[in-house]
């Protein structure tokens, strides 16, 4: 499906799905960085670990190791928790991530 026809659930799904690029059904921090950072993150590493800890709290997630992620309902609740986040930008960071899976 052409992500201009996704409504926003069908939206968050394929992104969700891209950044799961081994398929473990999770998202690591390191796959949630790439998303915020489509989405206006611009901080160092230093920056993205206090973010990602503050996140971590206010959802409830919890910090295992590396190998630890979020599942798609986490990640849809943290898409959904940002009002400035509209369904044109979700478009526009799926389409720049099926760009990049091409290549």
């Amino acid at each position: 499906q052409e992500p201009e026809a996704m409504n926003r659930k069908s939206l968050i799904e394929a992104i969700f799905k891209c950044l799961d690029s081994e398929g473990r059904k999770v998202l690591t921090p390191d796959a949630i960085r790439i998303f915020a950072e489509e989405t206006g993150f611009e901080g160092n590493d230093e920056e993205w670990q206090e973010q990602y800890h503050a996140m971590s709290e206010f959802f409830g997630w919890q910090l295992g190791d590396s190998e630890s992620g979020i599942t798609l309902s986490q990640f849809a609740e943290l898409v959904d928790n940002d009002e400035d986040t509209t369904e044109s930008e979700l478009r526009q960071v799926l389409e720049k991530l099926l760009g990049e899976r091409r290549r």
